[in-house]
C-alpha cells in the first residue's frame, strides 16, 4: 500500500466504525434509501483502502432492499 494512502487508513476505519451506528439508526427508522447509499459509498472506498470484504458488503448493502424487506414494503 501507498504510505501516503497508508496514512489515511486509521481515520477510513474510524469513520466505518461510525457508519455502523448510522447504519443502525438508519434501519430502525426505515430509511432503506440511506442505506443503499451509504452501501454503494461502501462499495466503492472499501477497494481503494485495500479491504476487498468491505467492498463486498457494500455492495450487498447497496441492492434494493424493497423485495426482502417486510418492514420497506409496508412503509412504501
Amino acid at each position: 500500500m501507498d504510505p501516503d494512502l497508508a496514512r489515511l487508513v486509521p481515520g477510513y476505519l474510524a469513520a466505518r466504525r461510525d457508519d455502523l451506528e448510522t447504519l443502525h439508526d438508519h434501519l430502525e427508522a426505515g430509511e432503506f434509501d440511506a442505506i443503499e447509499t451509504l452501501g454503494h459509498q461502501l462499495l466503492g472506498s472499501g477497494g481503494t483502502y485495500g479491504f476487498d470484504t468491505l467492498s463486498q458488503l457494500g455492495g450487498a448493502l447497496g441492492q434494493p432492499l424493497a423485495d426482502s424487506c417486510p418492514r420497506r414494503r409496508r412503509n412504501d
